[in-house]
């Protein structure tokens, strides 16, 4: 990049800087891809290309700010959106300038669980525990189990479900909901062992057109 031109002939040599050509910076993925609706601050992890440390900057609600940059591959910025927006458009820029066409982040409710069946399981882990409520399908979310010093952490299986690890050595454990914004308490799960023995039946003859009560003898039941 010249700063003056110089005649043919002229004794004087033309100024000239380096310049240097950027691509514009351009969002593949983002994570988390939806908003809690109480507004404030989160922080978003972007997957793309041509970002620069110290120049990428984001926007969102029309709030610039400074793009944490950990590779030209991947960065992270801190937003400011409103409660009162359903959507929040995030875009990227390396001049603070032209922005690129950006995603859009969907801003719901918090994740809600109104039940969960069954509260019972099993210490060899295995048991499919079914999950009842509103907006968790907005959010990655996972299980934690958690007693004493150990944790075991299990994606949520189609929204709707999570399957419990081995948890042998647990009485009882607690259920953890755990999305991108927050932890939340779902409940405290028995756990019962799978090493009961049945050694007789009483009675063992059962009569049909009616309800047969059985007794059974052994050990390890669980109550």
């Amino acid at each position: 990049l010249c700063t003056e031109t110089c005649l043919p002939g002229s004794s004087r040599a033309p100024i000239c800087a380096p310049l240097t050509v950027v691509s514009s910076p351009v969002i593949k993925q983002i994570s988390p891809s939806a908003l809690p609706s109480s507004g404030g601050f989160s922080t978003i992890t972007m997957l793309g290309s041509g970002f620069l440390s110290g120049f990428t900057s984001c926007k969102a609600d029309n709030r610039m700010t400074r793009m944490l940059v950990l590779s030209s591959q991947r960065g992270k910025c801190t937003i400011k959106y409103n409660s009162s927006s359903h959507q929040v458009k995030l875009q990227v820029s390396n001049d603070g300038v032209t922005y690129s066409s950006g995603v859009s982040l969907e801003v719901a409710a918090p994740s809600r669980i109104l039940s969960i069946f069954p509260s019972v399981v099993m210490d060899t882990g295995g048991t499919v525990i079914s999950l009842q409520g509103l907006n968790h399908s907005k959010f990655r979310a996972q299980c934690l189990f958690q007693w004493e010093q150990q944790r075991f952490v299990v994606p949520v299986l189609q929204n709707s479900a999570c399957v419990s690890p081995d948890l042998r050595g647990a009485n009882s454990v607690e259920l953890i909901l755990r999305t991108q914004h927050q932890d939340r308490h779902l409940a405290l799960v028995s756990v019962a062992p799978s090493s009961f023995i049945i050694h007789s039946v009483s009675p063992t003859i059962l009569f049909t057109g009616q309800v047969n009560h059985l007794v059974l003898f052994g050990n390890d039941f669980f109550m």
